[in-house]
C-alpha cells in the first residue's frame, strides 16, 4: 500500500492539500510545501520534511525513472540534507530510503506500484500547480511530460 499526498504551506505557516488551495500568494520561484510518502504503513517522506515542493516532485519523478532504467537512483532534498535514495529489489519489488536527521526510514514495495503513484500524484499535483501559478506552467508541463513517461 502506497499513499503519496501534496501539501503548500500556507501564509499561516500550515500545510493544506495542494488539491484544496486556490489561490497562491507566496514566492513563485520557492514554493514551500511537503510531500507525505508512505509506503506500507512507513512514513518515508512527511511534513517535517517540507522544501520546496514543485522541485522535489520533479526530483521524485526523475528518481523513479532512473531507478526504472539503471536499477537505483539517488537525490537530495531541494533545501534539506536529506537523501532519498531507490534500488531495485528482487521479484519486481523496490527498496525505498529515506535518510534524515532523525534517522534512516525504509520499505520495501512493488516497483510498479511505486511507479503507478508517483506518476499519478505527481500528475495531479502539476496540473493543479499549473493553475495556481500559471507563470510557472512551462516547467511544470516539461515535469508532467517527465510524469506521464513513468513505465508504471
Amino acid at each position: 500500500m502506497i499513499e503519496a499526498k501534496s501539501y503548500l504551506m500556507g501564509e499561516d505557516g500550515k500545510f493544506h492539500p495542494v488539491d484544496q488551495v486556490s489561490t497562491y500568494d507566496g514566492d513563485r520561484d520557492y514554493v514551500e510545501g511537503a510531500i507525505e510518502l508512505t509506503i506500507n504503513h512507513v512514513p518515508i517522506i512527511d511534513c517535517d520534511m517540507y522544501d520546496y515542493v514543485d522541485q522535489l516532485w520533479a526530483y521524485l519523478v526523475r528518481l523513479v525513472g532512473e531507478a526504472s532504467t539503471s536499477g537505483q537512483s539517488e537525490t537530495l532534498f531541494p533545501d534539506q540534507p536529506i537523501r532519498l535514495t531507490l534500488e531495485n529489489g528482487r521479484n519486481g519489488r523496490m527498496l525505498v530510503t529515506c535518510d534524515a536527521g532523525d534517522g534512516r526510514r525504509v520499505a520495501s514495495c512493488s516497483r510498479k506500484e511505486l511507479s503507478a503513484a508517483i506518476k499519478e500524484e505527481a500528475t495531479s499535483f502539476f496540473q493543479w500547480m499549473s493553475q495556481l501559478i500559471p507563470e510557472n506552467s512551462r516547467g511544470y508541463a516539461y515535469a508532467l511530460r517527465d510524469a506521464a513517461a513513468i513505465q508504471a
